[in-house]
């Protein structure tokens, strides 16, 4: 016998003794598994569910206009403290005349 005939015979004894055991493993885990990544995806989904419905509501209020008056407030503001601080001279920038 040369030694490649022997390895796959080992491989082949190997392989009949390791089927029973991990075939009674597979029969065992495989409920744990399903329930395990049917979990996993029901907290996915939760969890997008509630992302897309904060954009959702973001993008709702913005249209309402809560957002935007916000926005347009703080717009003026910071642009009427700009021309003032140009007007005055006092924030640095000089301005040729």
């Amino acid at each position: 016998m040369n030694i490649e005939t022997n390895f796959w015979g080992l491989v082949g004894v190997v392989g009949l003794v390791l089927t029973v055991p991990l075939n009674i493993a597979s029969n065992l885990l495989t409920p744990r598994v399903i329930n395990y990544l049917e979990r996993r995806k029901i907290i996915k989904s939760h969890r997008s569910k509630e992302q897309e419905l904060a954009n959702y509501k973001r993008v709702d209020a913005f249209k309402n206009g809560t957002i935007y008056i916000l926005l347009a407030t703080a717009t003026v503001i910071c642009a009427v403290g700009v021309a003032t601080c140009l007007v005055s001279g006092e924030c640095g920038c000089h301005v040729a005349t």
